[in-house]
């Protein structure tokens, strides 16, 4: 093992960048854990380690030791691999932990997490809907209405003029009954409050998605704008999504649930 080389030669600080990457490796093999990073001490993810049998208290003091790691999914061996090792030196960076005493408790523990990871028995794990399923919204009449609008609610209402005027909602197109349009879960918010052209209340959908902004804005802010349609002139539902079918896991088609008022508070 690198680390225990390093530890010989005294060069701690290299022996625990080295149990750093070798957690990080342990971790991404154990899907059941998904989500602990390595370097950052948080009791939740301790927790989450003692239905392996895995010290709570060692592994939280195992992650005050070890630096940062990141890493980056590789696509031909399937596996995530170290990138990058990152100190915080206004922490617990710094050569005042970088001694034997440390490096031996960093070996050992990082030993007990691997083999309390490597021998678990597999538990499922919750995913999100977000992960699964995609919206199909259906037109049940004809010529139902796509126009555009502004995206926030907010700035969509505060451009309704009196008498009812609407100079910024535009007439895109018509879909026909039975057509139907693919909504990424990201395009949010799916249903939101608007008024008809004749001054009712209602409520629309959003049916275009910016995937610009779907990738976390690194390259634009996203359109301010979006198409949608009459929620009274659709039908929502959720169908899982095509990577799903690769996997065999077949997933049923569900019918679109509103969120409940108490999630929304």
């Amino acid at each position: 093992m690198l680390q225990k080389k390093a530890r010989a030669a005294q060069e701690f600080k290299l022996a625990i960048e080295e149990i750093g990457k070798a957690l990080f490796v342990s971790l991404d093999a154990a899907p059941d854990v998904g989500g602990i990073r390595v370097g950052r001490a948080k009791a939740e993810d301790a927790l989450k380690l003692t239905a392996f049998g895995i010290s709570a208290n060692n592994f939280l003091r195992l992650q005050e030791f070890l630096p940062v790691v990141s890493g980056y999914p590789l696509i031909l061996t399937e596996k995530r691999e170290p990138l990058e090792v990152d100190w915080k030196q206004d922490e617990f960076g710094h050569p005042g932990n970088w001694n034997d005493d440390v490096a031996s408790f960093c070996i050992s523990t990082y030993l007990s997490v691997a083999l309390g990871l490597q021998n678990a028995s597999p538990i499922p794990h919750a995913r999100k809907f977000s992960s699964l399923y995609e919206y199909k919204v259906t037109a049940v009449e004809d010529q139902v209405e796509v126009w555009e609008d502004f995206v926030d609610p907010e700035q969509q209402m505060a451009n309704i003029y009196s008498g009812g005027a609407r100079p910024f909602r535009a007439n895109k197109r018509f879909l026909k009954k039975g057509e139907w349009v693919i909504v990424p879960v990201d395009a949010q918010p799916l249903v939101s409050d608007d008024l008809s052209l004749s001054g009712k209340l209602t409520k629309r959908v959003r049916i275009s998605y910016d995937e610009m902004r779907g990738i976390g804005g690194l390259f634009s802010r996203g359109s301010e704008k979006a198409e949608f349609v009459d929620l009274a002139a659709v039908n929502i539902t959720c169908v899982p999504q095509k990577w799903t079918e690769e996997q065999s896991l077949a997933l049923p088609e569900i019918l679109w649930e509103e969120e409940p008022l108490a999630f929304r508070l």
